[in-house]
This record gives C-alpha cells, structure tokens and sequence, in this order.
C-alpha cells in the first residue's frame, strides 16, 4: 500500500493562541490572520518539498485538525471559516498538485462545517462518530455520500468496549448498509482502539467487516 501519513493540525498551534485571540479578536481580526499565514506559509513550503519528494510513491495524504466537542463546534462556524478554511482550501489544493487524495481527520460534531470540507476539496473524512449530533449515518449519506468516502462510525464509547461481540456485528452490517450503499465507506472504529476493549469484540468488528459481501455496498 502507498500512503503518506503526516498530520499537520493548525488547531494545536490555534490553542496557544487562545490568549493572544481572547484579547485581539473581534478587534483586529487582520492581525490574527497574519500570525495563522506565517504557520500557513511554513506549512505549504514544508509539504511542497514533501510532496516532491514522495512524488509517484503515495496515493494518499492524511491530516488531521479538530476543531468540535462532542456536541457542537468550539468555535463558530462563521469563524472557522474566517480564519481556517482558507488554509484547508490552500494545503488540499496542493495535494491534488500532487495527484493526491486528502484524508482528513477530524472528530466530533463537525457537521456545521462539512460541507466547506467538501469545497476545500477533502477526500475521505475520518472519523464519523455517529451518535453525534449532526452526524447521522442516514444524513450524512445523502447530503455528503456522493462526493466524498466516510471512515469510521463503530462506536469505541459504548458499542466495542462495553456491548457483546454481536452488539458489535450488528453495528457493522448496519453501518456498511447505509453509509456503504453505492460505495464511499471505509467501515472501522470512531475512534482509537483502546487496550481496555474486549479483544473477543475488536476480532468480531475486524470478521464482520471482511466477511460482508453484498452487491453495490464496500466496507
């Protein structure tokens, strides 16, 4: 398999520049932009090199950014727009330079902004936790199932550490039903995979997930 794999969250410098915002912001909004240009600039000169070196050996690049709770967006959509999609649109934009697909992670509700996802040109959005708000498995297959693959949705809060192996196969083949209808799903955990979880229900997600055949479905 070829696959560059190397996060690049704006977020984490983002938090350390809560202070700095808390006290700028909505005040003098330009020099907040240029402070996450220069992290922008760094960041596209960085991947550029990269990307020329892995050239014709990667298929995918993944990052990752998180940016919501599990029940809504941290900060404003309007805001989120403001300061961070331009950056998004920017770095995807380069990988397609590349020929290469955009992996992006980012957990929670997100759904506020998922559709500027979409326009920034990602690819394969990780992880979908289904329970959450906005994230509904039948929703988010028909408003998003036809241009973008969905990774993730086997609850790793309720379903793989605490439910019974058949919990867990039954989550999958509901899963793959709906968000694998017509292709686009890579079916797995929402989440990390803790040392906590029952093996007996891991091995029962991985056999459910490659034992499922069915006709215009993909897991």
């Amino acid at each position: 398999e070829r696959h560059i794999r190397l996060n690049y969250r704006i977020n984490n410098v983002q938090r350390r520049l809560d202070l700095w915002y808390r006290n700028f912001y909505p005040t003098d909004t330009e020099r907040y932009k240029r402070v996450i240009g220069y992290i922008e600039d760094f960041y596209l000169k960085f991947y550029r090199k990269y990307f020329e070196a892995a050239k014709g050996k990667a298929d995918i690049f993944s990052m990752g950014d998180d940016f919501a709770s599990q029940r809504s967006m941290l900060i404003s959509p309007e805001m989120w727009r403001l300061f961070l999609k331009p950056t998004y649109e920017k770095i995807f934009s380069l990988a397609k330079e590349f020929n290469l697909f955009t992996w992006f992670h980012s957990c929670g509700a997100i759904e506020p902004v998922l559709g500027d996802l979409v326009e920034a040109g990602m690819d394969i959005w990780e992880t979908v936790q289904a329970h959450l708000p906005g994230n509904h498995p039948e929703y988010i297959k028909k408003k998003y199932g036809n241009q973008i693959t969905f990774f993730g949705a086997i609850n790793t809060q309720k379903t793989l550490p605490f439910g019974t192996s058949e919990d867990v196969r039954r989550e999958v083949k509901e899963r793959i039903k709906i968000l694998g209808k017509g292709g686009g799903y890579i079916c797995g955990p929402d989440h990390h995979i803790k040392p906590s979880f029952p093996v007996e229900n891991v091995l029962a997600m991985i056999d459910e997930i490659n034992s499922f055949r069915a006709e215009g479905y993909t897991a």
